[in-house]
């Protein structure tokens, strides 16, 4: 477990400026002019000896209500100054780098306060069920193709799996029917080998006939406690979805049979040395830290 003071922070963490439009932001891009309307991000390193920001909305982020100012300096990776303009100028040198933001909005970097670490190196495993931008998936016929897709490039995973098909990251509300995969969907993909597909709020999931009869759940199996079982209307008879206590004992289940290498890769383990797949996917985003739910920070500058 990787364990970091204050001060050890500070070292680590890189100051990390984001541009963009709207407040929407991407993966990072080059400093380099831009006439395109689109979102920017820019990173200012520390071997910039000075940058001076100017010409939009720089959100400073301090109190209870929105605060901008005219210009912000950076100076030997430091925030300096932000302030009124003219003020700004009087820091300059020779080797200052000016940047005219040309209207976008300029955001401190982001601290995040919540999020699972680990799962993203599951994320990066499993079959990717989400909407664009992430994925591909938009109605329950794109999440049928894209697991069929994994399940096409992926034997070695299934068969180290004892026959699972794991997916990740459908969101209900996010899909044309507005509903949950069923096992009767999911059957489209498999019907020998048992499928799951878990939320993307990771409270709920969905399952296939074939998961329903490994899991022993049927007609008579009642609600576990702290779960529901859906069933189909007027009828007792499950229909693959499942949420809160019925998904964890569903999840360790299939995850039982994934040998402990693979659970590595997926960063499993908290510490630095295996997070190989859950760093990368959170450094595109530009946030400072990246938190995982134990409560552990982890400055994304570490290799």
């Amino acid at each position: 477990m990787l364990q970091l003071n204050p001060s050890q922070l500070v070292r680590f963490i890189a100051p990390i400026i984001c541009i963009s439009s709207f407040g929407v932001l991407s993966g990072c891009t080059n400093l380099a002019p831009s006439t395109s309307t689109e979102h920017q991000n820019i990173i200012v390193s520390n071997a910039q000896a000075s940058t001076l920001f100017y010409g939009g909305s720089i959100l400073t982020m301090q109190g209870m209500s929105p605060h901008y100012v005219e210009a912000l300096f950076v100076k030997d990776g430091k925030i300096v100054f932000a302030g009124d303009l003219n003020q700004a100028q009087q820091l300059k040198q020779k080797n200052t780098q000016v940047i005219n933001l040309k209207r976008y909005t300029l955001l401190p970097g982001f601290i995040d306060a919540h999020s699972h670490l680990n799962s993203v190196g599951l994320q990066q495993t499993v079959a990717n069920l989400y909407p664009t931008p992430d994925g591909n998936v938009s109605d329950i016929p794109s999440l049928i193709h894209e697991l069929s897709l994994w399940q096409q490039k992926n034997p070695d995973f299934i068969q180290a799996t004892s026959g699972w098909i794991i997916g990740n990251g459908y969101d209900d509300a996010q899909l044309n029917e507005k509903r949950h995969p069923t096992a009767d969907d999911l059957d489209l993909v498999s019907t020998s080998h048992p499928i799951i597909v878990l939320h993307q709020s990771g409270h709920l999931a969905s399952v296939n006939h074939k998961a329903l009869e490994v899991l022993n759940i049927n007609q008579n199996t009642p609600n576990p406690t702290g779960g529901i079982i859906r069933r189909k209307a007027n009828s007792q008879e499950p229909n693959g979805v499942l949420e809160e206590a019925a998904v964890f004992s569903a999840m360790a289940t299939a995850f039982s049979q994934v040998p402990p290498e693979i659970m590595q890769n997926m960063a499993k383990q908290r510490s630095i040395p295996t997070l190989k797949m859950a760093i990368p996917p959170y450094k595109k985003v530009v946030p400072i830290t990246a938190q995982q739910n134990c409560g552990e920070v982890l400055p994304l500058s570490t290799n």
